[in-house]
């Protein structure tokens, strides 16, 4: 099973943010780099859904069940990696609206 036990700094900075956001935390993608800004994957971490029993600021099932960390976004080496997925790609004309994103497994990300 996995535990939480102690809530490190960053652990309750997500819960802060998870119960309260902001209209700043709103924003979808940088206009510069366009790229998610630091508060979208936040955002993005609450659409994945909850798994019951365990912390949903730390663990979460993305659209196709697998199990992605909080911790490891971005982090394509790790079992739990996550990446901010667009529902319709941009390519097909989706937007980077924040309705348009998804936390998704970096392994069903590629699959894609």
């Amino acid at each position: 099973m996995i535990t939480s036990g102690t809530y490190p700094i960053w652990c309750q900075q997500v819960k802060s943010l998870l119960s309260a956001p902001k209209q700043s935390e709103l924003e979808t993608m940088s206009t510069t780099t366009k790229k998610p800004t630091l508060n979208i994957p936040i955002k993005v971490w609450t659409k994945g859904r909850e798994i019951a029993g365990y912390d949903p600021a730390i663990w979460r099932h993305d659209a196709y069940g697998s199990v992605i960390r909080f911790t490891d976004y971005g982090n394509r080496q790790s079992d739990f990696g996550w990446e901010v997925d667009h529902i319709v790609p941009v390519a097909a004309k989706g937007s980077d609206d924040l309705t348009n994103l998804r936390p998704l497994h970096w392994r069903n990300n590629v699959a894609r």
